[in-house]
């Protein structure tokens, strides 16, 4: 069995891993020598996994974009001085915002939270454009839908639950990474799919946190890419983060369940409708497993060589390697930020 990772994509915990054509050799054997078919079949390998990861790349590329629309990573002094004083003033912050979420149907969530605790959301939906807001000293967030920045005359249902903005997973995520980060996965109840929250922090003059300035990111379309990709009529490929669930498969699995009380479960691989993706994700955590217990007795498991894109390819046995994760605990289930 063939099993094929790629390193972590643009910081995020997404590893490819499986892609197994089973009956791709006996059919080669026809035409080649042995040797001859490894090479194919390998090549054949590659160039599926690559055409994957690029995709994948391409759709977390839209995150930093928007993103950068409001803090770059690398922020010059006007840029800082520009993100405090939406930080201070939430609502002048609203304009730019409107103008982002219409960029791309991927990233339709643009939002802000303050160290004393306001918080100021635009989100594209089919209904139009939504606006959450929520005071320092409030409790839930209030929503409206309105047609320009500034416009509240069509209010929506008002958050009875208190949001505080400074302890969900963006938030925190950013704060203690002192930097641009990527939150778990999680499920988004509105939408019925899987996101992603990029965020970065802001400082004062002083060095503390200001604020995070955060989008989403869906995952859908990644999940329908690989779900359409060609691979071969015998093969199998799927997406997990660093849990271990499933983001994307191309035999179309179901990524997440529903368990009651508005909570929802992840998938895992384990539980796939196609039998090579089970076969392939047990390998893949005996793999785990061998390759933990090697490096706890120092010893280093199969020589993993990276390219310029960041490819793992195992040389010698089979071998999972994960980098070390930026991700935070989401803390449960749900759609809430």
């Amino acid at each position: 069995m063939q099993l094929y990772s790629l390193r972590r994509i643009l910081g995020f915990s997404l590893s490819l891993l499986a892609l197994v054509p089973a009956l791709l050799a006996a059919w080669l054997l026809t035409r080649a020598s042995t040797s001859s078919v490894e090479e194919m079949a390998q090549g054949l390998l590659t160039q599926v996994a690559e055409r994957i990861q690029l995709a994948t790349e391409d759709h977390m590329r839209q995150a930093h974009v928007i993103l950068n629309g409001l803090v770059s990573v690398r922020m010059t002094p006007a840029e800082e001085a520009q993100a405090r004083e939406w930080l201070r003033h939430p609502a002048h912050f609203e304009a730019m915002a409107f103008a982002l979420v219409h960029q791309t149907q991927d990233v339709p969530s643009v939002y802000l939270g303050t160290l004393l605790g306001a918080y100021l959301g635009v989100e594209a939906t089919p209904d139009g454009v939504k606006v959450a807001r929520r005071e320092a000293d409030g409790v839930g967030r209030q929503f409206f839908l309105s047609g320009r920045p500034g416009e509240r005359g069509r209010p929506l249902a008002f958050e009875t639950d208190n949001f505080e903005p400074r302890t969900r997973v963006w938030y925190a995520g950013a704060a203690d990474a002192k930097g641009r980060v990527f939150s778990p996965v999680r499920v988004s109840m509105e939408s019925r799919q899987l996101f992603v929250s990029l965020t970065q922090p802001v400082y004062d003059i002083d060095g503390g946190v200001a604020g995070v300035f955060g989008v989403d990111l869906h995952l859908k379309q990644l999940a329908d890419r690989l779900r359409t990709q060609r691979i071969s009529a015998h093969g199998a490929a799927f997406v997990v983060d660093e849990r271990g669930a499933l983001v994307a498969s191309s035999a179309g699995d179901a990524l997440f369940v529903d368990v009651g009380g508005g909570r929802t479960e992840r998938r895992s691989p384990s539980e796939s409708s196609n039998a090579l993706i089970r076969a392939s994700f047990s390998a893949l955590q005996a793999g785990a497993a061998a390759a933990a217990s090697q490096r706890r007795g120092g010893q280093q498991p199969g020589s993993v060589a990276h390219d310029r894109l960041g490819r793992n390819h195992a040389h010698g046995p089979a071998s999972v390697r994960r980098e070390p994760g930026t991700a935070l605990d989401p803390g449960g289930g749900g759609s809430r930020k």
